[in-house]
């Protein structure tokens, strides 16, 4: 996910407590209504000041980026089971349950695997003129432009298919 107050930085989605955590004893705070255990500042990063969020079973749920000038400048950002909500912030992005492979036609499916185009952005390359415009986490990052909507199938990494809301960021990407 991507930091707001340094675009430069992207986040990894990491459920496990960071190491500068292990042997903390985490303060219980309040983040966007939700009750939290944050963890100390994490000192990977120098322009913002960045401390992971635990539930309380110690799984990384989410951060809080600081303004290193200014810490009552914040932002939260929260760990979503889809990585396009993640990306997004953004509630309302459901798994339909399938994979790309059970939308496409037996012999597309046997070109993939005969081909080596078994990854997500494999079958966004391959589809690329195709039927589909196949939107990938790693094509959100990258800020790909989408030409057509009525074309769009979203998959994760694991090629399962999300259909985002109808208001969502993924629409009005650059």
């Amino acid at each position: 996910m991507q930091s707001r107050l340094d675009p430069s930085i992207i986040y990894e989605v990491n459920r496990s407590v960071a190491p500068h955590d292990y042997e903390l004893e985490a303060e219980s705070w309040t983040y966007d209504g939700r009750d939290v255990f944050r963890g100390s500042r994490d000192p990977t990063f120098s322009s913002v000041d960045v401390y992971w969020l635990y539930n309380d079973d110690s799984e990384r749920i989410g951060l809080a980026e600081h303004d290193p000038r200014d810490h009552s400048t914040f932002f939260v950002s929260w760990f979503y089971e889809c990585p396009f909500a993640t990306w997004f912030q953004e509630d309302g992005w459901v798994s339909t349950d399938e994979t790309i492979w059970t939308r496409m036609p037996t012999h597309v499916y046997e070109y993939c695997m005969e081909y080596g185009f078994t990854s997500a952005e494999g079958v966004r390359k391959l589809c690329a003129r195709g039927a589909w415009e196949i939107v990938t986490p790693m094509s959100v990052r990258q800020g790909g432009l989408i030409r057509d909507v009525s074309k769009v199938v979203c998959i994760d990494d694991d090629c399962v298919i999300y259909v985002p809301p109808a208001t969502s960021k993924v629409w009005t990407q650059p």
